[in-house]
């Protein structure tokens, strides 16, 4: 909601405006600079260079622009250089305001303007007249104007840039974006320029080594925690590595087949992007690089580990790093009993969970032969009674159906509008 205008605030506003400009007083007065511009413009606190119009509304009906936003266009134009001022005001790109300054005409009419010879005679009375208007100018004094600490590096001031290294490493950077008026990537680039910002750390090659040896074995949450680095970090240093899930073994033989023929060609063979297939190469053809794919090798050689083409060959789900992989026994067994029985079913003869089974399900393009089972009234019966009581695994049990189909059912025939 915006704030109102106190009367506190106009007569602070006929005092700055004067003296500081519209953009020191916006800062003051804790309003916006466009606020701040249309009160002052309407007091009379600041004539426009280019006078306050009426202005002509351009025939175009489906513009974009207001009326309002033409209107403070045409007072303040002055050029190129007075677009970013106008940008500010208007909260627009400067690049908008050089286009509608080119549809109005206005960039136009100061570039035909040609400059004009003078006399002496031209210039002396151009002197006579300009003294004369400053000897009625009621001008402030030096000493007012150097109250207030000059600003740099657009509304940031000395104080704003005390405060902020004062609480940088304290608050968040949102609190402070909020106390100070600005926004949180104006608050964090202003932390940059002042060099207060926490750098980001590089790997260095003993947390490289332990990420690789526990990546396979234990929960990236874990891995995180024990190196005191973020989960995104931890994700995206094996494929910085040259090591990214869903890579196989054909994708690799493709890839060193048809790597002269261009990166964006293999790519488009494979399914994947150009600067991905650039990783993998240096990955699998720089054999001097300690974390190429040979030298990962040495490395768990030297260590003892034998499942580095598991590491280099990473499973396309993370959520199944971990997991018992499925065996021969076990595809087969889902070929045959998947299109009949269901995921319930094959996931209780298993011991897997049954969305583990359907999604195995799906990328072996399995589907179910018949039709879903219809619910009788016994069953609507049952799990309208048992379903507050048991959990929804335990239902789907019961019934030989599937976890999303006994939470759907039951949504249906209102149980879960029930009391317990």
């Amino acid at each position: 909601m915006t704030p109102k205008w106190s009367s506190t605030d106009l007569k602070m506003l006929t005092q700055y405006v004067p003296q500081q400009g519209i953009q020191s007083a916006a800062l003051h007065l804790r309003h916006t600079l466009r606020e701040t511009y249309e009160k002052a413009v309407a007091m009379g606190a600041y004539i426009p260079p280019n006078g306050t119009g009426p202005w002509p509304r351009r025939s175009n009906k489906v513009s974009t622009w207001p009326a309002s936003d033409e209107h403070i266009l045409r007072q303040e134009y002055q050029g190129s250089r007075s677009s970013l001022l106008i940008a500010e005001i208007l909260e627009r790109t400067p690049a908008d305001v050089a286009a509608m300054s080119i549809t109005l005409g206005l960039a136009e009419a100061l570039a035909d303007k040609k400059p004009k010879s003078a006399s002496v005679h031209d210039l002396s009375r151009a002197v006579k007249h300009f003294n004369a208007e400053a000897a009625t100018l009621q001008l402030p004094k030096l000493e007012a104007k150097m109250g207030e600490p000059t600003q740099r590096s657009g509304l940031w001031t000395k104080e704003m840039d005390a405060y902020l290294k004062d609480r940088y490493h304290k608050d968040l950077g949102k609190n402070i974006a909020a106390k100070l008026g600005v926004s949180y990537y104006q608050t964090t680039r202003r932390a940059r320029e002042l060099g207060i910002s926490i750098p980001t750390a590089s790997w260095s090659r003993e947390e490289t080594i332990f990420l690789l040896e526990h990546l396979q074995t234990e929960p990236l949450t874990w891995v995180a925690e024990q190196l005191g680095r973020t989960m995104a970090a931890v994700s995206l240093r094996p494929k910085q590595l040259g090591i990214f899930p869903g890579w196989t073994r054909r994708d690799d033989k493709i890839l060193l087949k048809e790597i002269k023929l261009g990166r964006e060609f293999v790519g488009k063979l494979i399914n994947r992007p150009a600067y991905a297939v650039e990783k993998r190469e240096r990955f699998l053809t720089n054999h001097t690089g300690e974390f190429s794919k040979a030298g990962i090798e040495q490395l768990f050689e030297a260590k003892g580990k034998k499942w580095i083409d598991g590491l280099i060959y990473l499973p396309v789900r993370p959520t199944e790093v971990g997991k018992e992989r499925w065996t021969d026994d076990d595809l087969a067994f889902l070929r045959k009993n998947y299109p009949i029985h269901g995921s319930t079913w094959c996931a209780e003869k298993l011991k897997v969970t049954g969305k583990r089974v359907r999604h195995k399900a799906i990328s072996l393009g399995l589907t179910l032969i018949k039709g879903p089972t219809p619910w009788s009234a016994e069953d609507d019966q049952w799990l309208f009674d048992n379903v507050l009581q048991l959990s929804r695994e335990e239902c789907a049990k019961h019934l030989n159906r599937s976890y999303g189909a006994v939470s759907v059912r039951a949504s249906i025939i209102g149980a879960f509008k029930k009391r317990p």
